[in-house]
């Protein structure tokens, strides 16, 4: 709480029926935004702030403050408040139960496809099948 009261510009704690609200300063205006901004974890969207703010301030690294309106689609927040910790891997951060978790693959390897050449005479005449399901694209 001291932390980022003290050393966060653009970023106001409040605290509201004993629950920690964050509030962003929209820099252009020169104004504090009304709705709370989306408040992230290594990229992952934490919707409860009181939980953000018993994390050990050891563990966080940076945090990044984006104080304009942001556009996602049809979402619009009210700035961004993003901390990063140093594995990138939530440092022990615990979820509601009720969160639903996906784990996928993300990105893939590329992947190499092989094709025979037959660019000699004894590949031409080879009596061997090719068993391939697509032979031409």
């Amino acid at each position: 709480e001291e932390v980022l009261r003290e050393y966060v510009k653009g970023v106001r704690l409040r605290k509201r029926d004993d629950h920690f609200i964050f509030k962003v300063l929209n820099t252009p205006k020169n104004v504090v935004f009304e709705n709370e901004p989306l408040v992230l974890l290594d990229g992952v969207a934490v919707f409860n702030t009181d939980k953000i703010m018993e994390m050990d301030p050891l563990k966080i690294k940076s945090i990044d403050v984006v104080s304009n309106l942001y556009h996602y689609g049809n979402f619009i927040f009210e700035g961004i408040v993003s901390f990063q910790t140093y594995k990138h891997d939530l440092d022990g951060f615990q979820f509601d139960p009720g969160t639903v978790i996906i784990d996928y693959e993300g990105l893939q390897t590329r992947k190499e496809f092989f094709s025979p050449k037959y660019d000699s005479q004894g590949a031409q005449q080879n009596r061997l099948p090719d068993l391939r399901n697509l032979l031409l694209w």
